[in-house]
Order: C-alpha cells, then sequence, then structure tokens
C-alpha cells in the first residue's frame, strides 16, 4: 500500500514545476516597430493614442471574456477588472473618441490571422502560439522567454 504512494511522491517531486509562461504582444510583419515600452503599450491598448509609433492606425482586438490571456492583459495593461473595460470602451465609443470597441476574437489562431492581415492591428497571444505569420514585440526592450519579461501568464 506504501509503494504506489512512494512512486507517485516521488513523481511529484521530480516533476519540472509549473512555469509561468509569457504572453506575446503581436503586430503584423510588415510593421515597422519592432519594441514598445509597457506604459506606451498601455496607451495604445487603451486607445489613448490613435496611431502606431509608425503612423499606422491602431486597430484593437481581444480575446474572449474569461480567457487566461484576456485576464493578463486586464490585469497587466489595463489595470482594470472585465466590468471596468467594457464600460471603459463603451464610453469611449459612446463619447466618440473611438469608432468601435476592441473587436472580440475567440482563439489564439484566429488573433493571429487577424493581425497577421491588418497592419494597424495589436493583438496578444501566448508565446507558444506563435509563429511566422506575425511579428513579436520586444516589451520594455526584453522578448518573450527573456529573463527581465514582464508580461505572464499565471500558473500556465
Amino acid at each position: 500500500m506504501k509503494t504506489p504512494f512512494r512512486l507517485f511522491a516521488c513523481a511529484f517531486l521530480l516533476a519540472p514545476s509549473a512555469r509561468a509562461e509569457d504572453l506575446a504582444i503581436i503586430v503584423a510583419k510588415n510593421v515597422a516597430v519592432d519594441r514598445v515600452a509597457l506604459p506606451e503599450l498601455r496607451q495604445l491598448l487603451r486607445a489613448e493614442k490613435s496611431k502606431t509609433p509608425d503612423g499606422l492606425e491602431i486597430v484593437l482586438v481581444t480575446r474572449e471574456r474569461g480567457s487566461l490571456e484576456r485576464t493578463t492583459v486586464l490585469r497587466e495593461i489595463y489595470q482594470l477588472p472585465d466590468a471596468g473595460y467594457e464600460k471603459y470602451f463603451m464610453q469611449k465609443v459612446f463619447t466618440g473618441a473611438l469608432a468601435a470597441a476592441p473587436r472580440l476574437l475567440p482563439t489564439a489562431n484566429a488573433m493571429r490571422k487577424f493581425v497577421a492581415a491588418n497592419p494597424g492591428a495589436i493583438g496578444y497571444i501566448r508565446a507558444s502560439d506563435l509563429d511566422d505569420s506575425v511579428k513579436v514585440l520586444a516589451v520594455d526592450g526584453v522578448l518573450p522567454g527573456a529573463t527581465g519579461y514582464p508580461l505572464h501568464l499565471p500558473g500556465a
């Protein structure tokens, strides 16, 4: 009876510890920007700026409510809960400061495809969902996976 428990305990202790996965900020490959400071990223995603640093009209996209990626972006970048985020953009649209709320995309694949096809779009996906169809922006000069990268999905 003790043997299965010991095997389980050994396997648990020897297993690699859970590591948070990085959240990558993505743009179309032909965008001239390669990096963004976290405060500037906040301004871009909060629609406080209407153009990317290289002059493209910004198209905001987001993941579905409840996704770990969206929750992370709301906490780390917007610094708002879901209800606050929705109210923020509803007010922007209502006052005419923004033509439309961010486009809602259901999957990382949909996010990648949309961003790749729309040069002003800025989105986010897990680093493990990256492919060569989009460009990853360095945040504060650091790319996902490198020490010091600021955007992590908790417990992913």
